[in-house]
């Protein structure tokens, strides 16, 4: 799964089954398999099933970061973004609120 994700994701833009089909080969699963996954809809009740439960939890899109339950809307997701907000989380939670820097 994690393979064809990063794969996917690391050449953005709209895939075709021929074009999922080749980042498969090129990571080395079987370009059949999936295409018959596709062809058979073999997942379509358990992505269904994960949207209903997306939009239940008020998910919007992707990504979605919830801390202590609370849904934070970020503009930076880099890794200095997300460290800055876990750092703000951390005082919140460690005096009730935010302090005076």
């Amino acid at each position: 799964f994690w393979a064809m994700h990063d794969t996917v994701f690391g050449n953005p833009g709209s895939h075709t089954v021929d074009d999922l089909a080749g980042l498969a080969r090129g990571i080395g699963l079987d370009p059949a398999e999936l295409r018959g996954a596709i062809a058979d809809q073999r997942y379509v009740a358990k992505i269904r099933e994960s949207q209903a439960e997306a939009r239940a939890a008020g998910l919007k899109g992707t990504p979605t970061l919830f801390i202590e339950g609370r849904n934070l809307v970020l503009m930076d997701y880099s890794d200095d973004g997300l460290e800055q907000t876990l750092e703000d989380e951390e005082e919140w939670q460690a005096h009730h609120g935010w302090t005076r820097d």
